[in-house]
């Protein structure tokens, strides 16, 4: 059977190493990204959340700004027109 392309290369090749041909701490080193990769992609995909929830944030407080903005001025202008039905006839 022939082992898929892919995530799993790395693994394979260093399964088929010939017993006793490395050490214990050498074999760490191989093995060790096969761990580490999803774990910083993982903090990766963490720490992009959390700067797009601050974003988010920031950007609801300048929208409830402005739409008060506009409330005062819409209030404004119809406070300064006062139009009614007998001044239009």
């Amino acid at each position: 059977m022939q082992r898929p392309a892919g995530r799993l290369a790395p693994r394979a090749q260093v399964i088929r190493q010939p017993p006793g041909t490395y050490t214990a701490r050498g074999h760490s080193l191989r093995v060790a990204p096969l761990f580490a990769v999803p774990a910083a992609a993982w903090l990766a995909h963490a720490l992009a959340g959390t700067g797009l929830r601050a974003l988010a944030r920031r950007d609801a407080a300048r929208l409830g700004r402005l739409q008060g903005a506009l409330r005062k001025m819409v209030a404004s202008l119809k406070a300064r027109t006062r139009l009614t039905l007998w001044s239009i006839s």
